[in-house]
C-alpha cells in the first residue's frame, strides 16, 4: 500500500496557505438542520486482518470487543504502541502528543513528511513525541496556540481529533492541505450537538459522510468528549481503510 512522493516546499507553502480556505470552502449551510441518517462505521477490512490472525501482545485487550481488532491492526501496522508492561491500556485518554504520533506514523506509510524543528516552545525536544509533533506542524497538519505552545498533554477532544484526522488525510492525498480529501459532506449536517459555525464542524460531517467517525445512541457526536486509546484505534484504522479506497478511486500522481 506504500504511496509515497517526496514532499517539497512549494507544496507546504500551498498546504499552509490553504488551510483557512479549506475550513471555509467545507463549513456546512448556515440554517441546515441535522439528519437523522447518519451512515454506520466502516468496516476496516482493506486494511485490517481478521482478528484472530494477529498475535495479541497485550493482556488488557481482547480481540473480540468493539475496538480489540482495530487495536490489533493499527499496532500491527505500527501506528499504535503499547507499554513496556504488555497492556495498551484501551480506557486511557488520549493526550495530543500521543495523537501526534499516532496520526504522523498513519501519515508516513503513504507519504513522508516535512521535517520540523523546535516548532512548540512547550515541547521537550527529548519526548518521544517530539519529532513528530514538530513534523506535522511543519506540513501544515497541526496548529499551536497564539502563545506558541502546542499544550502536549492537553486532552484529545472528538472535534478536535475530527480536524486531526482531516487534515491527515488531505496531505496524504497529495502532500498538500488544500481540501482534496476527504471530501467535503453532500448530506448532514449529521449531529444536532455540532454547530455549523464550530471549527471543527467541517471536518466532521466530512468524516461522518465517509463512515471515519460515528456518534452516539441518542444521535450527538459529543465534540467536547475526550477520545480514549480504543476509540482513537478505531477512528485511525478508518481513517486508513478510506485511503486505501480513495487511492483506488483516485490513482495518486506519480
Amino acid at each position: 500500500m506504500k504511496r509515497t512522493s517526496a514532499p517539497s516546499p512549494t507544496r507546504r507553502t500551498l498546504a499552509l496557505a490553504a488551510t483557512g480556505a479549506m475550513t471555509l470552502g467545507l463549513q456546512p449551510t448556515a440554517g441546515a438542520t441535522a439528519t437523522d441518517h447518519v451512515p454506520p462505521p466502516r468496516d476496516t477490512d482493506r486494511v485490517c486482518e481478521a482478528a484472530d490472525a494477529y498475535d495479541n501482545a497485550y493482556r488488557d485487550v481482547s480481540a473480540d470487543t468493539t475496538h480489540g481488532r482495530n487495536i490489533l491492526c493499527v499496532s500491527d501496522h505500527g501506528i499504535a504502541e503499547g507499554y513496556d508492561d504488555h497492556t495498551y491500556r484501551p480506557g486511557r485518554r488520549v493526550l495530543r502528543q500521543q495523537m501526534a504520533s499516532f496520526i504522523a506514523r498513519m501519515i508516513e506509510l503513504e507519504r513522508p513528511l516535512f521535517d520540523g524543528d523546535d516548532e512548540f516552545d512547550d515541547v521537550d525536544p527529548r519526548s518521544p513525541h517530539a519529532r513528530s509533533i514538530d513534523a506535522l506542524a511543519e506540513s501544515g497538519i497541526v496548529d499551536g496556540r497564539g502563545d506558541g505552545t502546542f499544550g502536549p498533554q492537553d486532552p484529545v477532544r472528538r472535534d478536535q481529533m475530527a480536524s486531526f484526522i482531516a487534515r491527515a488525510l488531505d496531505y496524504i492525498d497529495n502532500g498538500a492541505i488544500d481540501g482534496s480529501a476527504p471530501p467535503a459532506a453532500d448530506d448532514g449536517p449529521f449531529f444536532a450537538d455540532v454547530t455549523t459555525d464550530s471549527t471543527h464542524a467541517a471536518a466532521i460531517n466530512a468524516l461522518t459522510q465517509q463512515a471515519v467517525v460515528s456518534g452516539y445512541g441518542d444521535g450527538s457526536y459529543g465534540p467536547g468528549d475526550v477520545v480514549r486509546r480504543d476509540q482513537m484505534a478505531s477512528f485511525i484504522a478508518r481513517a486508513y481503510d478510506f485511503v486505501d479506497e480513495w487511492f483506488e478511486q483516485h490513482p495518486p500522481e506519480p
